[in-house]
C-alpha cells in the first residue's frame, strides 16, 4: 500500500475504538482529499518539469530563466514527494466553531479548493 493510501487510523487492536467511523469519517475524507490533491500536484509538476527539460535552453536570460524554473520545479517535487499522510500534523477544533482547522507541513488545497493540509509555510532554501 502506498503511503498516500495508508489509513492514518490503521491502529493496533487495543486502540480499535479510536477508529470508529463515527469519530473519524470526516478526517478520513480529509486525508483522502490530501492524498488526491498531492498526487495531482505531483503529476502536474512532473509534467511541467518534463516540458522544461525538453524545451530548448536558449541563451542569456532565457537560459537562466529556464534553469531557474527547472530548479524551482525540482525542489517543489522533492518536498512534495517526501510526504504522504504526514502532511497533516493535526487539527484544532475551536469551542465556538465545530469545523476543524487542519495544521500541516505546507499549504495545499484540496480538489474542492479547501485547505487540505494547513497553511504552515516551509522555510525557503
Amino acid at each position: 500500500m502506498s503511503p498516500l493510501t495508508t489509513s492514518a487510523f490503521d491502529l493496533p487492536d487495543r486502540l480499535a475504538a479510536k477508529a470508529d467511523p463515527a469519530l473519524i469519517g470526516g478526517d478520513e475524507q480529509h486525508f483522502a482529499d490530501i492524498a488526491e490533491s498531492l498526487e495531482q500536484t505531483i503529476a502536474d509538476l512532473s509534467g511541467r518539469l518534463d516540458a522544461e527539460l525538453k524545451a530548448p535552453g536558449g541563451i542569456g536570460q532565457k537560459a537562466l530563466d529556464r534553469d531557474t524554473e527547472i530548479h524551482r520545479l525540482t525542489a517543489r517535487l522533492r518536498v512534495l514527494s517526501r510526504f504522504g499522510l504526514d502532511l497533516c500534523l493535526g487539527r484544532i477544533v475551536g469551542a465556538d466553531n465545530p469545523e476543524p482547522v487542519y495544521v500541516g507541513r505546507l499549504g495545499l488545497n484540496g480538489q474542492r479548493g479547501s485547505p487540505a493540509a494547513g497553511r504552515l509555510a516551509l522555510p525557503r532554501g
